[in-house]
């Protein structure tokens, strides 16, 4: 049985071609998508699934799975990063690491949610020995800060 984080890891995916194509009916009619169907990229040690954005019809709200190698650290290549306007949520579904919000690090593990407000730095790191799967979700979409660091075409 594959788990979750072989599904985001893998490589199969809509292209941005379809996807534009479901979001012209979504945005009237609104849409149930598989994780595999979502845009794929990799950045940074850590694998990630962008399900929810403006070519799927969701205006206002992004949402996307990240599976995070061991010993990597996701959105802290420059610096921890933050968002000028959005929120962020983050499920951890499963394995273990640590989370730097602001200026201190708190420790994260399957089953907890992590919430970071707007203009609030922060990072994740996998301190575990598998795979840290997280999902999240962000509103308003940070459109800027997802083509800087290309997760977003």
């Amino acid at each position: 049985m594959r788990t979750l984080a072989d599904v985001i890891t893998a490589d199969e995916a809509l292209s941005l071609e379809d996807l534009a194509k479901i979001g012209e009916s979504a945005r009237r009619t609104g849409v149930v998508l598989h994780i595999n169907q979502a845009v794929h990229f990799r950045k940074w040690g850590a694998h990630r699934r962008q399900v929810l954005h403006p070519k799927v019809g969701s205006r206002h709200l992004a949402m996307g799975a990240i599976v995070i190698a061991p010993g990597q650290t996701f959105g802290a290549q420059e610096g921890p990063h933050h968002h000028r306007l959005s929120e962020d949520t983050i499920f951890v579904v499963e394995g273990e690491g640590r989370f730097l919000i602001g200026d201190e690090w708190a420790p994260i593990k399957a089953g907890d949610v992590v919430h970071i407000p707007p203009m609030v730095p922060h990072c994740v790191e996998n301190t575990g020995s598998a795979p840290l799967v997280t999902i999240g979700g962000q509103a308003p979409i940070d459109l800027e800060y997802q083509r800087v660091v290309g997760t977003w075409p």
